[in-house]
């Protein structure tokens, strides 16, 4: 059986001591005013030959300037000076990048000196010694982690600071065997991702797949929780026992919060992929674009988009599908929700937010997601008759799932 490389991130604790915190902190003020610097850079070459610096270049300057400019520079580990340059070339690039879809787009801002942002040790910049002690940019630090760190192909190092403690998430290379070629049936999901019910699907044998959207119940409870106890901490004196308390249960509350809704997401992920699919379409929702629509600009359907996690969704079922060879497509879902999936053709009344139910004719009524969701599937099935996925048969789906009502 051969054998295949796969990255695996894990993560180790650590234990400095004040002056060794204080170490890191510096490490993470360096790393900052260099991508401030070059930021600045930037911006001055964009303002005056209309071009950026390219990664070469920067790398090539930052070189010289921590020699002769800014000798505390050298105090970095250069992997770390190099991860932190490629992080801005990176930012800017995606800015261009979204800059031509979305004109609202903004462009990397300066960091904050005194906030600690992630150190990035790419290659290099770590040892492991006994008794528990690794050294990082030649700080010797105790850690603690389930994980057998010193026979781990580690390639990659990330210094965090996380609910007031010190982590490290380790990128590993790891050998394992390649698996068999799974057969997967030729058989298609199409996915419409909604607010109300966080997706509701379509496959090719007519079964109908529904996530009801539990992220969005969290976080209303837990944020009906955080805003109870914010009320008590804005009664108490600052920086009091009392006061400090209270934050810090408010930071676990957060923390709760979103492990809850990322553990339920992982779930109905997982669930979702078990149903040994071919290719998954997914209907292109841009959040955004939907949220500046006028009849969209209220507090309350602004708070529930946030709240939903669609974005996070798509994330995990896409990274996921991949491991497990699922195709993921993205199909242009414009008018699936205002189009009739029995005629075709547009709705006479144009379809709120609000309607939960759509009119296909004087005798049959069903979901608004489904009929958008067999609107994705046709759509897609129009530009892939190659893939010799037999059409959907609306009728068999409408009556095997018993989701029609008969309008009296």
């Amino acid at each position: 059986m051969n054998k295949m490389c796969k990255y695996k991130t894990f993560s180790m604790r650590l234990f400095p001591t004040k002056e060794q915190e204080q170490s890191i902190r510096e490490l993470s003020q360096i790393s900052t005013q260099i991508y401030n610097h070059f930021l600045g850079l930037n911006q001055k070459e964009y303002t005056t030959n209309k071009k950026m610096l390219d990664n070469y270049q920067m790398h090539k300057h930052q070189t010289v300037l921590k020699h002769t400019q800014f000798k505390k520079w050298e105090k970095l580990n250069s992997k770390a000076s190099q991860a932190t340059l490629d992080n801005l070339y990176s930012n800017y690039r995606s800015f261009f990048n979204l800059s031509k879809k979305d004109k609202a787009a903004r462009p990397p801002n300066k960091k904050d000196e005194n906030i600690f942002h992630t150190i990035i040790f790419n290659q290099c910049g770590w040892r492991f010694k006994k008794n528990g002690i690794v050294e990082l940019n030649k700080i010797p630090i105790k850690y603690a982690s389930h994980f057998d760190v010193k026979n781990s192909k580690i390639k990659e190092m990330r210094i965090t600071y996380q609910n007031n403690k010190w982590i490290v998430y380790c990128i590993s290379e790891m050998e394992i065997a390649k698996p068999q070629e799974k057969q997967i049936e030729n058989k298609v999901l199409a996915i419409d991702l909604g607010i109300k019910t966080l997706a509701t699907g379509i496959d090719t044998d007519g079964q109908v797949v529904i996530i009801h959207n539990k992220p969005k119940k969290v976080d209303k409870y837990f944020s009906k929780q955080i805003g109870k106890i914010q009320t008590k901490k804005a009664e108490c004196k600052k920086d009091s026992n009392r006061y400090r308390y209270l934050a810090n249960t408010i930071h676990k509350l957060y923390n709760r919060k979103n492990s809850q809704k990322k553990q339920y997401l992982h779930t109905q992920v997982n669930n979702i992929l078990s149903m040994n699919h071919h290719t998954i379409i997914l209907g292109d929702l841009q959040v955004k674009k939907l949220m500046e629509q006028e009849t969209n600009k209220t507090k309350k359907i602004s708070r529930s988009f946030g709240r939903s996690n669609i974005s996070m969704f798509i994330d995990f079922l896409t990274y996921k599908a991949e491991e497990k060879a699922v195709n993921v497509i993205k199909v242009n879902e414009v008018n699936t929700t205002q189009l009739n999936c029995l005629t075709n053709k547009l709705f006479d009344k144009k379809i709120e937010l609000k309607d939960r139910e759509v009119q296909l004719s004087k005798e049959i009524i069903i979901d608004r997601d489904l009929n958008s969701a067999i609107n994705i599937y046709n759509r897609w099935y129009n530009n892939h008759l190659a893939a010799l996925t037999p059409p959907l048969d609306l009728s068999s789906v409408l009556t095997k799932n018993n989701l029609l009502s008969w309008v009296k």
